[in-house]
């Protein structure tokens, strides 16, 4: 390959590199609520009790996922703006805010919001029992989370096609992607 293709391939390269960790952390959140759904979690309260930890640890991670692509950091110099992603459709700002609120207070800094029992039993022992209450959402909730997930995901995606076409024009090869998710299927 000669010089000038490889320069130009490595400033591909650079810039494919500062999305792939963002959409492999959306497969990750659109992976835990397909899980979700499939538990059926939000249309069964008394499963949604009795599966508690599996939803809170599916819960979780889908909301710290999603979140962190738009939360910056030194180490990470791609992140997704709400603003472009989303172009002024209040709705889904609003929404994702209400998910960034989940993640700020209950998620990611201890703010898990408790509740407490305190249950004297027969034989004079006290159990003092604390559950997570998180807030469960509700279909249009999950809805309106997919719908947040699949225009996040359909925007990294077409940044990346607009890096492969742009390069291929540059320099007259064919150029595709080859990572980890390559595969993955959002359904």
């Amino acid at each position: 390959m000669e010089d000038e293709v490889k320069k130009k391939v490595d400033i591909a390269i650079d810039k494919i590199n500062r999305y792939l960790p963002v959409r492999r952390r959306l497969a990750n959140a659109i992976y835990c609520c397909n899980e979700m759904k499939k538990l059926k979690i939000f249309h069964n309260m008394e499963l949604i009790m009795n599966e508690n930890f599996h939803y809170l640890v599916l819960f979780e991670s889908m909301v710290v996922s999603y979140i962190s692509c738009y939360i910056s950091n030194d180490r990470q110099n791609t992140i997704l703006k709400k603003n472009k992603v989303y172009r002024g459709d209040e709705e889904l700002l609003r929404f994702h805010g209400d998910v960034d609120n989940i993640r700020n207070k209950i998620v990611a800094h201890n703010g898990h919001i408790l509740d407490k029992t305190y249950i004297e039993d027969r034989n004079g022992s006290i159990r003092l029992a604390f559950h997570a209450n998180f807030p469960y959402p509700n279909d249009s909730g999950i809805e309106a989370f997919e719908r947040l997930l699949n225009i996040s995901w359909m925007y990294v995606h077409n940044k990346l096609l607009k890096i492969t076409d742009e390069l291929r024009d540059d320099i007259g090869i064919k150029v595709y992607i080859e990572d980890d998710i390559r595969n993955f299927n959002q359904n």
